[in-house]
């Protein structure tokens, strides 16, 4: 096994052995580092393969730094951290391609995005083993699958046929859905991660009142408060008395 092979297969048998805290708990002085409570699990590594339809193909995705996977014929990344093995070699069997996409974005080039998509569908019709990813499996991934699915089935709603199929996180962005639509005729649906309507309209945030009012019940601006026998105290500045034994030095008269 090559070196960067056997490192990540050492960080990925730890990582399956780690436990993240329970929500409201951290591990490490509290800190929401790992302990050994709960385990957890990456939501794409619960992911399932996505079926196309009627036509007994199935296609995985994921994450291309980890890839839940290891038996692929072929893996595309959408990250630039794609984890890459011998099978990028040209003298290896099998494929490693990476097509950079920025996070939480479309595709850059609508041209050569198509052709990536016809490019995958000629091969799992061929009988590959093909495995997408990007950081979370999610928006970049989710974007892929729901071009692929319009274009090998005609399915308009191929948004919720992924997130139906595959997961329900899958397409984030307005612009993710907006690219799908304009160029592959795919029918609008809300982003996983898209929060902007949500606050559009939205009352502004009530004034709060400054810390120290919480100590002045009465006087609403924490102005001052009652000490012992009913008096008043002053917020204005202490000035230190001096006096030959204060550190201040000597009295001045």
């Amino acid at each position: 096994m090559a070196k960067d092979e056997d490192w990540w297969a050492k960080y990925d048998d730890d990582m399956a052995h780690r436990k993240k805290p329970p929500a409201g708990q951290g591990g490490h002085g509290g800190y929401g580092g790992y302990t050994t409570t709960t385990p957890y699990v990456a939501c794409h590594e619960t992911h399932k393969p996505l079926r196309l339809g009627d036509t007994g193909l199935e296609i995985h995705g994921g994450s291309c730094i980890r890839p839940k996977i290891t038996d692929a014929d072929i893996y595309i990344g959408f990250d630039a951290g794609m984890r890459f093995t011998g099978r990028h070699f040209p003298w290896t069997p099998g494929h490693e391609l990476l097509y950079k996409i920025d996070d939480m974005h479309p595709p850059a080039e609508a041209v050569q995005f198509r052709k990536l998509v016809e490019w995958t569908a000629e091969q799992l019709a061929s009988g590959a083993k093909v495995h997408c990813g990007c950081i979370g499996g999610h928006g970049r991934t989710g974007t892929f699958f729901a071009a692929l699915v319009k274009h090998m089935l005609g399915v308009e709603a191929a948004i919720d046929y992924v997130r139906e199929h595959y997961c329900k996180k899958a397409v984030e962005t307005r612009e993710q859905i907006d690219y799908l639509g304009k160029h592959f005729g795919v029918a609008p649906a809300a982003g996983s991660k898209e929060h902007a309507p949500k606050l559009l309209g939205a009352p502004a945030p009530k004034a709060q009142k400054p810390i120290w009012g919480a100590f002045d019940k009465g006087t609403g601006s924490g102005g001052g408060h009652k000490a012992k026998g009913g008096a008043k105290s002053s917020n204005q500045s202490v000035k230190p008395v001096q006096d030959g034994n204060s550190i201040w030095g000597k009295r001045c008269s």
